[in-house]
């Protein structure tokens, strides 16, 4: 969902990076669990499907919030974990969080 005719603003293109029913979460998660696992996202991010994991997982890390490592063993084991650009928005959604236990 990028609204390219507000992309001078960042806050828009920050919200437009997390927009949808299930990067915030898969995010927020990552973020609690680093390094997770797809099949722990896949449980702890209740009601999503592989496809959408998948999917979002890969708009993250296009975005460069997460970081995908992928391990050269069987059965395939792969993990996320945030990136330093993850880990500085990570920071400041921090404060959100705060400012919204206390404001609302």
């Amino acid at each position: 969902m990028q609204t390219r005719n507000n992309w001078n603003c960042g806050l828009t293109r920050v919200m437009d990076s997390l927009a949808g029913k299930w990067k915030l979460q898969i995010f927020w998660i990552i973020s609690q669990k680093q390094p997770a696992r797809f099949n722990q996202l896949k449980r702890d991010v209740k009601g999503i499907t592989k496809t959408m994991l998948t999917r979002s997982l890969g708009d993250l890390i296009k975005e460069d919030l997460i970081i995908k490592e992928d391990f050269k063993t069987w059965p395939l084991h792969t993990q996320y974990s945030l990136s330093p650009k993850g880990q500085e928005l990570l920071k400041l959604m921090m404060g959100l969080n705060d400012w919204g236990r206390e404001n609302l």
